[in-house]
């Protein structure tokens, strides 16, 4: 993850070529956001990941996202809003 791009990158460890897995475009107007990633938890058999959040924007306000791994787009499973 990255924070500053609020990107998932996916890492192909046969060739170590990395590509954007989900970022600010997916899903589209920037819904569901990583603000700031503290975590994520990968469930390859069912190909997501579970993603901790805070938000940059509204101090306390955090959010667990899941990612499906195979289109890059987010769901928010549980928030503190």
């Amino acid at each position: 993850m990255d924070v500053g791009l609020e990107t998932i990158f996916a890492v192909d460890l046969n060739s170590g070529v990395v590509a954007p897995l989900s970022d600010e475009n997916t899903p589209a107007s920037g819904a569901n956001s990583l603000r700031i990633p503290w975590g994520i938890v990968m469930d390859e058999e069912d190909d997501i990941a579970f993603i901790g959040s805070q938000s940059k924007v509204v101090p306390g306000y955090a959010a667990i996202l899941l990612v499906d791994l195979t289109t890059g787009e987010r769901i928010v499973v549980s928030n503190s809003n």
